[in-house]
């Protein structure tokens, strides 16, 4: 006798009747290895440059400024330096020659003057007059120069000398004085005083 085999049951563990096969179960087949990635269709959105230019532009527009500022500056301070060099070169003495006329800072001083000693024995300058030539419109000057006297390199004796407020085309006489006494010299020079 042979033996039957009972009839095909199901399993109960599963949820779908399996027919039997003779032959296993394949694994899924592998990608080749030269096969492509599938294409990308996404595509990403383009970086915006806005900020960078905003802020390229402003960096330049700083950069102007600053160098702006800077040349402003110096031409300032150069401005300035050439002044205080015209102020001083101004107060720096010049020689002159007793009588002669001369010129200094507008003022034109007429000849004729000259050193004498004064009533106490102080030394003074007589016959000083002097005219304002200057072109620029001002409210009036006064004129005051410092006359030293030098015996050698020694500043022997000094007088201070001041004329009336004059406009530009008049004329004043000047008034001088010294507490230093009449004494002997070679060389005038004279300054502004302020």
């Amino acid at each position: 006798m042979s033996e039957q085999q009972p009839p095909q049951q199901s399993d109960p563990q599963q949820p779908y009747p399996q027919p039997q096969t003779p032959y296993p179960q394949q694994p899924y087949p592998q990608p080749a290895y030269a096969q492509q990635p599938p294409p990308n269709y996404y595509v990403p959105p383009q970086k915006s440059n806005v900020l960078r230019n905003v802020l390229l532009i402003l960096c330049a527009v700083a950069v102007l400024f600053i160098g702006g500022c800077a040349v402003t500056v110096g031409f300032l301070f150069k401005e300035v330096g050439e002044s205080i060099d015209e102020g001083l070169s101004k107060d720096e003495p010049v020689v002159v020659a007793e009588g002669k006329a001369f010129q200094r800072d507008g003022f034109e001083v007429e000849k004729g003057w000259k050193v004498a000693p004064a009533d106490f024995g102080d030394l003074t300058i007589t016959g000083l007059e002097v005219a304002l030539n200057e072109d620029e419109d001002t409210d009036g000057r006064t004129a005051r120069f410092s006359f030293r006297f030098y015996d050698g390199k020694r500043v022997a004796a000094e007088a201070d000398c001041y004329s009336n407020e004059m406009q530009p085309g008049e004329s004043s006489a000047m008034e001088c004085g010294s507490f230093d006494p009449d004494t002997t010299y070679d060389t005038i020079k004279v300054a502004d005083t302020w």
